[in-house]
């Protein structure tokens, strides 16, 4: 073991450039990326039209909500006009308040009582959906609350007459004291949960996962690279098989990718003032061993790197787009269930250590590598 570590320190004296370009390549390239769309996304408004099939307080109160809410312009329309500049693509969606909204909200129905259209050239349909949903579920949360109230007063044969106006005032001040929700509709953040920071098109951590991976997948050409048949003939006179010096040196770029993954996370905390949860560089270091396995068992079947390299942009394109690092999956995710387990990504963007790749990974590991040899895989 001794030997292998002397030999690869050997190697990354002379390749330490190329390896430290990788190591620092997804805290650049998410630094880039989302400043660039920070800057688009400060000069950029949605256009929006807004049919309102009733002038109610509470449909005046989520108009006015979404007023407030940053990169949204509101146009006021009929359904035709609305529908027509849509289909002209003047407008990024429409948003139509249904008559018997506030009827509905009262009685704690919040199913189908906005409906919404947009086309194949929308921007934001997600992040819409998402920020007026968000809107509408606080909105019904007071009065299904004022609901429970009475029905506890009744329960218990109480004769004090439930002031719901009273209750809403006093969750609405809570709400603003306490920030429970603020949505906000953002090109970058986190997703998945309805607030400030996670209604967004493109995701901070989606982005780092999909460059991450890519870096990861570039440092392991090494497997490629040193087992040429050039080089391969010089290890029938060692003492240390390829497939051994290969799996130690698996657990010395293991450490060495999580701790400069850890580190640009927390870079990225920095520059681009995100805060994280302490639990997340546990997922962190989840997610950077499976991508770093997953990255070795690949290489261990090619023998060109040129295919390897192909391989590797279009799997972690697959990846990050199944994990939902571009668009939000969550209407994908309940129609068709198990969606979320085809990219170590989502659990990555969830917040969540995803053990089942871990697993998976490790298995295929030992057969394909202890147990089944090499292919030489060219394509």
């Amino acid at each position: 073991m001794k030997a292998v570590f002397l030999t690869r320190l050997i190697r990354l004296k002379k390749e330490w450039k190329s390896i430290l370009f990788w190591f620092v390549f997804p805290f650049i390239m998410t630094v880039i990326v989302m400043q660039t769309i920070g800057a688009v996304q400060e000069s950029t408004n949605i256009p929006i039209g807004v049919v309102l099939e009733e002038e109610t307080e509470l449909a005046t109160e989520l108009v006015e909500n979404l007023e407030q809410t940053s990169n949204i312009q509101l146009q006021y329309l009929s359904l035709h006009s609305a529908l027509y500049k849509l289909e002209k693509y003047e407008l990024d969606s429409v948003i139509v308040i249904k008559k018997g909204f506030e009827d509905k909200l009262k009685t704690g129905y919040r199913n189908q009582v906005i409906k919404m259209y947009s086309t194949d050239r929308s921007i934001a349909p997600f992040t819409t959906v998402e920020t007026v949903s968000s809107y509408v579920q606080d909105q019904a949360s007071r009065y299904k609350a004022v609901g429970e109230i009475q029905k506890l007063y009744t329960k218990n044969n109480v004769q004090e007459v439930v002031d719901a106006e009273e209750i809403i005032e006093k969750s609405k001040k809570r709400l603003e004291e306490k920030d429970l929700i603020t949505p906000m509709f953002q090109f970058s953040t986190d997703s998945y949960v309805v607030s400030s920071e996670q209604t967004a098109l493109l995701n901070v951590w989606g982005v780092w996962a999909l460059f991450s991976m890519l870096a990861t997948f570039f440092i392991f050409d090494w497997i490629i690279k040193e087992n040429t048949k050039a080089i391969a003939v010089r290890w029938l006179y060692t003492t240390v098989t390829f497939r051994w010096y290969s799996l130690w040196n698996l657990f010395l770029y293991i450490l060495l990718i999580v701790a400069a993954n850890v580190l640009s996370v927390l870079l990225l905390t920095i520059v681009l003032d995100v805060m994280i949860r302490p639990q997340f560089l546990f997922v962190i270091i989840i997610f950077s061993v499976t991508i770093s396995m997953v990255s070795f068992v690949i290489a261990y079947r090619f023998t060109k790197p040129f295919f390897y390299y192909v391989t590797s942009i279009l799997l972690s394109l697959l990846l990050a787009v199944l994990g939902g690092s571009f668009v939000p999956i969550d209407g994908l995710t309940r129609r068709f269930e198990g969606v979320q387990y085809l990219s170590p990504v989502h659990a990555l963007l969830l917040e969540k250590p995803n053990w089942l790749w871990l697993i998976c990974i490790a298995a295929i590991l030992f057969v394909s590598v202890w147990r089944g040899g090499r292919s030489h895989a060219s394509s």
